[in-house]
């Protein structure tokens, strides 16, 4: 009896095996296969015919971004409407249950920095190396290197807030601007400029500009992500999940981007920001749909760069100027920190269009070529110049600091100008003492510097005053003529002001050994 039933029992365990591996494959499948297609072909030739599409190039779409690309005309008419949509509504971006906890420990390993030969080794990181898991066998160049993203949660977080010089009093700003913004944002995900007293109806710039803060923090789209410490009422603290709000960030942006050209929007700073955003997102989870979007868009960076003059500016090919330039080459560096592909020659050419906007004579840089200088553009170009490695001690840079020391946030509160100026100083470290100049003040004590101006200047902050107007509580107030802030209105100022107070731990600085740290 026992012999007459072995092989069927057989056949019974291997069709069990059979199947479950055959499941497994479809729940590792990053974008769900929807049932009427299982029902329809059944479950092998569902399977069967998934593996076959996988034979194809992940990238087909994008073509191959080491190679020039050229005849790529700007969103045509006909292609708006033909824009990816790989989720459904409310669908989680990619893999989101799937993956193993992210960047709190060392349970995956952190996201790819910049070039290895910029960063001076795991021995220059000091106690932030150290909260990291640093090793000096791990080959860290381009992986933990500096001006990367691996300092955005965990015990690393901590450690670059305290060693950066940010504070709890900082952490608790941050906690009520991203508050204000999950308060804000649209059931589509996205965020509206123009309701939020600005002049712009862009709701992707807007998109970005609202996820870009959270993504800073280290929230990511996946559950297990950072959260945000709170003060409640009665003095207790409680921990906020705002991955929710990334996740529909992130799938309103996915959504709005032309499958074909990879463009989010025609408009160059809706695009350079939302290319940023999906870049971070991407380099924080390594998300796979994530990673498509983020080539795709880096192809029309690329695209819209001027061949001749390496800048960009509204148009494709147009002759840039510094604004443009500025956003879409972070763009470009927020890929490249992702593990995207990006030409190395198309820095070439950003290095000759700073070339041309530098005014060796003081250091600066201007809005184009012959434009004169400005202290926002000069901190834009510095940010740059530093990112393509050039070091803190050049002669130019040193006197581009000095332009951005004598424009300190009390003199000059164009939050554009404050937002470069922070990312520029804080990568410029301690070269002339130009980090604790900046961020603390002249004295060190915090008066005067961009941290505790910040945190003054906040709705609803400590220095505010009481019976803040109703929903404003944790946004800046749009002020001045400063540049883009009637356009971007509250959003953008909220947005650019909690990025500069995320400045310690958004991205390492780039050269910690000649920082001291």
């Amino acid at each position: 009896m026992q012999n007459h039933y072995l092989p069927a029992a057989i056949a019974g365990c291997v069709s069990l095996v059979m199947h479950g591996f055959l499941l497994s494959i479809l729940i590792l499948v990053p974008s769900p296969i929807p049932e009427d297609q299982v029902g329809n072909l059944g479950l092998e030739a569902t399977v069967a015919q998934k593996i076959e599409e996988k034979k194809t190039d992940f990238f087909e779409d994008v073509g191959d971004p080491d190679k020039e690309i050229g005849g790529m005309d700007p969103m045509p008419e006909e292609m708006k409407d033909d824009v990816v949509a790989p989720l459904k509504e409310n669908e989680p971006t990619g893999t989101m249950n799937e993956a193993p906890t992210v960047l709190n420990d060392a349970s995956i390993p952190p996201p790819p920095g910049l070039e290895a030969g910029v960063f001076q080794g795991p021995e220059a990181m000091g106690d932030i190396g150290n909260a990291l898991g640093a090793d000096k066998s791990a080959g860290l160049g381009g992986v933990q290197s500096a001006g990367g993203i691996v300092g955005r949660s965990g015990g690393g977080k901590k450690v670059a807030l305290t060693q950066g010089g940010g504070s709890e009093v900082s952490e608790a700003a941050v906690a009520r601007g991203l508050r204000w913004l999950a308060g804000t944002q649209n059931k589509d995900g996205s965020w509206s400029i123009d309701k939020l007293q600005g002049n712009t109806k862009n709701d992707v710039a807007g998109a970005a500009l609202g996820v870009l803060p959270f993504l800073a923090a280290g929230i990511t789209h996946r559950p297990n992500s950072e959260k945000v410490e709170e003060a409640m009422d009665g003095g207790r603290k409680a921990r906020v999940d705002h991955s929710a709000v990334v996740q529909r960030a992130l799938n309103f942006l996915m959504l709005n981007q032309n499958k074909r050209s990879g463009a989010f929007n025609e408009n160059a700073y809706a695009h350079s920001l939302a290319t940023i955003a999906v870049c971070e997102a991407c380099g924080l989870t390594g998300d796979p749909q994530l990673r498509a979007s983020a080539q795709r868009a880096i192809s029309y960076v690329i695209e819209f760069q001027d061949p001749k003059g390496g800048g960009w500016r509204y148009t494709p090919k147009q002759e840039g100027d510094m604004s443009v330039t500025g956003w879409m080459f972070m763009a470009l560096k927020s890929a490249q920190m992702a593990g995207v592909r990006v030409p190395a020659e198309r820095y070439k050419l950003v290095e000759h269009f700073l070339d041309q906007c530098l005014d060796k004579a003081n250091g600066g840089y201007g809005y184009q070529d012959g434009k004169g200088t400005s202290p926002a553009m000069t901190a834009a170009g510095m940010l740059c110049r530093l990112y393509l490695g050039t070091r803190p001690n050049n002669e130019a840079l040193r006197k581009g600091a000095k332009i951005i020391i004598e424009n300190s946030p009390s003199k000059n509160s164009d939050i554009y100008y404050l937002y470069y100026a922070t990312q520029a100083m804080h990568h410029m470290g301690q070269q002339d003492e130009c980090w604790d100049i900046w961020n603390l003040g002249p004295n060190r004590n915090g008066r005067g510097g961009i941290r505790d101006y910040l945190i003054d200047k906040q709705v609803g902050g400590p220095k505010s005053a009481k019976g803040a107007p109703v929903g404003m509580a944790g946004s800046w107030n749009p002020e001045g003529n400063s540049h883009g802030v009637k356009e971007g209105g509250r959003l953008m100022t909220t947005s650019l002001a909690l990025l500069t107070l995320e400045v310690y731990y958004r991205h390492l600085p780039l050269y910690m050994s000649d920082a001291g740290r």
